[in-house]
């Protein structure tokens, strides 16, 4: 599965939102699409936000069918506006498009058709340069990983995350290829549970929604896809249900027989004007619930021992 290519004049990617119950492939030549994407998640993971960033930039230059380079240079200056908005913090992201820039910047005076080859030859220079990257990391560090270990990897850092075999997952990857990994423990999933859809994916623990309220979660072993456990989890919401069997997953493959929290419900104090009610909702804030209506102050929600009822202070 290829995560994100460039082909024809034209970028495809893996819609992540959609897995691991789809797998969609988005096919465009307009930056403005990629945009969104990144926004939405879509395409998520630092080094992926970095690469698709770029090919971006280049599908803005080529959109616009600019006749002279200060017109080419308006256009890729409002691209890498529009794009620098989409995801604030990703670091991977601000150096690609800063070397999108500086490989136009570097072109002078140069015609048009010459600017937009260096451009791509630069967005493909910083595609090839991740895929290597994620291999020397993959490499050496699975060095650093004793026989029989227990490893412990957070959200997604995997292919799905990268354009090559991941950063983290590559470390993972490659130490159970050499045959020292014993188990791998895959926790936080906000916002849009990467954990349990997509790394728990890469382990073969499926989800499918079977409906509404019902999700199926099977679990299978080792490259002949031995059944290992599977079963149907009823829950008040779709979320509610997904949550519900990543516990299953979480218990059914940690060798411990430990439960999982996913589906755990939240007590919390929330301000509305002046007043402080107490709120409950899942454990990524969502399915957010008003339990009070007192307009007082509140403290300390507690959950009675059978999670049944809440004790708070008015």
């Amino acid at each position: 599965m290829t995560t994100l290519e460039w082909a024809d004049g034209k970028l495809r990617f893996i819609d992540q939102t959609r897995l691991p119950a789809e797998e969609v492939m988005v096919e465009t030549a307009d930056y403005q699409v990629v945009c969104e994407a990144i926004r939405s998640l879509k395409i998520r993971g630092a080094p992926l936000i970095g690469v698709a960033a770029a090919f971006a930039v280049l599908l803005a230059v080529r959109g616009s069918h600019c006749s002279t380079s200060p017109e080419l240079h308006a256009v890729l200056g409002s691209a890498v506006r529009d794009l620098s908005a989409t995801r604030p913090t990703a670091v991977n992201l601000f150096a690609a498009l800063h070397r999108m820039e500086t490989a136009a910047r570097g072109s002078g005076e140069a015609s048009v058709p010459a600017i937009l080859e260096r451009l791509s030859a630069e967005a493909l220079a910083i595609q090839h340069e991740d895929v290597e990257s994620c291999r020397i990391i993959g490499e050496l560090g699975a060095g650093l990983i004793a026989p029989r270990s227990s490893l412990l990897t957070h959200c997604n850092a995997g292919a799905l995350a990268t354009a090559g075999a991941g950063t983290a997952l590559a470390v993972v990857a490659e130490a159970a290829r050499r045959g020292n990994v014993l188990r791998v423990f895959v926790d936080e999933t906000r916002p849009l549970l990467q954990g349990a859809r997509l790394t728990a994916e890469k382990f073969d623990i499926k989800f499918t929604l079977l409906a509404p309220t019902q999700v199926r979660v099977d679990i299978t072993k080792g490259a002949a896809a031995t059944p290992v456990h599977s079963q149907v989890v009823t829950g008040t919401s779709s979320r509610n249900a997904l949550l519900k069997a990543a516990d299953v997953a979480v218990e059914k493959t940690n060798g411990l027989g430990l439960r999982g929290f996913f589906a755990s419900r939240l007590a919390f104090v929330g301000s509305r004007g002046r007043a402080q009610e107490i709120f409950t909702g899942d454990l990524f804030f969502g399915e957010v619930r008003q339990i009070t209506q007192d307009r007082a102050q509140m403290l300390s929600p507690r959950w009675s021992p059978d999670g049944s009822r809440l004790i708070y202070t008015s």
